[in-house]
């Protein structure tokens, strides 16, 4: 899989950016992607040097609408969060653009 399809953007959130002190980052990622992947394209695209990849799963879920009973269902997710070696410059989302 190549490095520039793996990453699909990064998560900002509350909860994401207090991780952000600890040097974890969330990301959302490919759903192939497995986690020596999601390493290698951190590490390439920019130039850190990663510790650990965990990764979650957030199945979509089906929804009613209305009394039609139309039936959504929810994106499915891949979210990986990655933490960095210590003495690494942290990671800054808004001024890096991946290459494609």
């Amino acid at each position: 899989m190549d490095i520039h399809h793996v990453i699909i953007r990064p998560l900002l959130t509350e909860k994401s950016s207090n991780l952000n002190t600890l040097k974890k980052y969330t990301i959302v990622v490919h759903p192939d992607a497995t986690k020596i992947d999601i390493k290698q394209a951190i590490e390439q695209i920019y130039s850190t040097k990663v510790k650990q990849v965990a990764i979650l799963k957030n199945p979509g879920k089906k929804r009613v609408v209305g009394r039609g009973r139309v039936i959504q269902k929810r994106v499915t997710l891949k979210k990986a969060v990655v933490t960095l070696q210590k003495g690494e410059k942290p990671i800054d989302f808004i001024k890096t653009k991946k290459k494609k």
